[in-house]
């Protein structure tokens, strides 16, 4: 009866140790699934902006001054003139920022996709490495001499680390696709 209740619990640690790997596994694909959903609002933000601004109409419209001749002593009596100007450079200037922001728009969605791409690569580094830190905690399980242990537990430290690394620059890409879409949106 002891045997059977040891081999059992041999079993259900084995089990569970490979459901922890399993689990990362369901993890990564969660995470690339949200990277996809990201990557779609963003393009979709950046694809919904407009390269005309309702302030670029605004410089369309002409300049007004009023405006009297006359001697001072005669100025309450004097004819009242009213002059329009209007500058048809500014057509121009608004065609030159049209195409700044289209251009602009292309490059976004093109930084987009290769922050999607660096954010792909960290997560596929970062459950490799989280693999391989499974791996030396089941070796850690297995060893008896404290040298050895002591330097696999540096190794998982520095692993840690690297991990630690991989997650701040997968969220400095996001933030950079959160800069790029809010720029465009200006």
């Amino acid at each position: 009866m002891t045997k059977r209740i040891l081999i059992l619990s041999v079993v259900l640690l084995m089990l569970a140790d490979h459901a922890g790997a399993q689990s990362n596994e369901e993890m990564k694909k969660k995470e690339l699934k949200e990277l996809g959903e990201k990557l779609v609002e963003a393009k979709t933000r950046v694809k919904k902006t407009w390269n005309f601004r309702a302030g670029d109409l605004l410089q369309l419209l002409p300049t007004v001054s009023v405006g009297r001749r006359s001697p001072y002593e005669m100025m309450s009596t004097a004819e009242t003139y009213v002059s329009l100007s209007i500058s048809t450079n500014q057509i121009w200037d608004m065609n030159d920022r049209y195409d700044k922001r289209d251009a602009f728009r292309t490059k976004a969605l093109r930084q987009i996709e290769t922050n999607g791409f660096i954010i792909r690569k960290y997560i596929d580094r970062k459950y490799l490495l989280k693999d391989r830190l499974w791996k030396f905690t089941q070796i850690k399980k297995s060893i008896d001499n404290p040298v050895d242990i002591t330097t696999l537990d540096e190794k998982m430290d520095e692993l840690k680390v690297k991990i630690q690394e991989v997650e701040i620059g997968i969220e400095k890409a996001y933030a950079e696709i959160e800069y790029l879409c809010v720029d465009v949106e200006k």
